[in-house]
């Protein structure tokens, strides 16, 4: 939106000239470009005034900053917003958490952007979308967004000088630290768009301090502060030191590897006619497949309960032991399903004669 200030020059910025008075007030060097087209946008005392001008005590400075941004692109919908704060400057609104910030694939009319859209449209505003501070999509919140291009400048510099304190409050499984600090890069995983991970050698520097308010039933309330503003950065360092978030199983799967890889060995074994002499082992190769198709089973079951509540150890033991006892009775069932049907039945006496020949 358009934006008109008056500004009195004090005794301590008499002799500065009016480029170097915007400068300190904030102005970007963007901003002072777009300003020159408009013949109006700077007056002194009512009278004109160039860059050079230099300021005097006592004198009035008029600036008009007009808009030259666009909305295009956000289309609006309504949508009930939760004001914080409003002024002609700055839009504070607190977030509710499962709503995307920005519209993206398959998010193009239900993300934040697209409310607040048909929020200044509906009072005759033009106000580009300027994001101030980002939030994840499941993350609620307050979020700042500038009127102007004058308070976008201003607040986004705050921000790179760490002006502006950013706390947040997250639940973490288990008994956490009392306080601590994480400072561990953060990365893109290896063909994933989305997804994050801690990446020593390719990853942002990332640094997040904690503070443990309080502890009840195995799980922890963190006050955090967050140096830098990395993707999914509370829950990669969280999951990092050990203490995911509720329902967060991201890196929690690794007990899916000696399943898919007790498959494999049995694939090769059937197909090159090795010989294994460990009776356990000879008994596994013979569920491998069950063991396989009951731990991706049981591990997308335990998700959708949210085992994940439970601590990491013993959640992995439970669906270890959870694996081993249904396999059986998995291939029991499905012989059995077999010798009801004939299809199956003939193969089976097909392959055994092949065998036997």
């Amino acid at each position: 939106m358009d934006r008109i200030l008056d500004y009195k020059v004090s005794l301590c910025e008499d002799g500065m000239t009016v480029l170097h008075f915007l400068r300190a007030k904030g102005f970007s060097r963007h901003i002072l470009t777009s300003m020159k087209p408009d013949k109006k946008a700077l007056t002194l005392n009512g009278g004109k005034a160039g860059g050079n001008t230099v300021l005097h005590t006592g004198d009035v400075l008029h600036v008009r900053i007009l808009e030259t941004g666009s909305c295009e692109g956000i289309v609006p919908t309504e949508m009930d917003l939760s004001v914080l704060y409003e002024d002609e400057d700055i839009f504070v609104l607190n977030k509710a958490s499962n709503l995307p910030v920005h519209p993206s694939i398959g998010n193009y009319e239900n993300t934040l952007a697209n409310g607040i859209e048909s929020y200044f449209r509906s009072r005759n505003l033009i106000c580009p979308f300027r994001c101030i501070n980002r939030l994840d999509r499941d993350t609620s919140g307050a979020l700042i967004l500038a009127k102007n291009a004058l308070s976008a400048a201003i607040l986004s510099a705050q921000m790179r000088n760490r002006e502006i304190r950013r706390t947040y409050l997250a639940i973490v499984q288990g008994i956490a630290p009392k306080k601590g600090t994480v400072s561990a890069p953060i990365g893109r995983k290896d063909g994933s768009v989305m997804e994050r991970q801690v990446d020593f050698d390719h990853g942002e520097t990332a640094v997040t301090h904690f503070q443990r308010l309080a502890v009840s039933d195995n799980y922890s309330l963190l006050e955090l502060h967050l140096e830098t503003g990395r993707t999914h950065q509370i829950r990669i360092h969280m999951g990092y030191i050990g203490h995911p978030l509720p329902a967060d199983y991201r890196g929690q799967v690794l007990a899916g590897i000696p399943a898919a890889l007790l498959f494999c060995c049995a694939v090769i074994s059937w197909n090159f006619k090795l010989r294994i002499a460990s009776k356990p082992l000879v008994w596994l190769g013979t569920i491998s497949f069950e063991i396989f198709l009951t731990h991706t089973f049981l591990l997308k079951t335990l998700v959708l309960v949210n085992v994940w509540s439970l601590p990491r150890t013993h959640a992995m033991v439970f669906l270890l032991i959870g694996t081993l006892i249904l396999s059986p009775i998995n291939k029991a069932i499905t012989d059995h399903i077999k010798t009801l049907i004939p299809i199956f039945s003939s193969n089976t006496a097909s392959r055994k004669k092949n065998h036997e020949e």
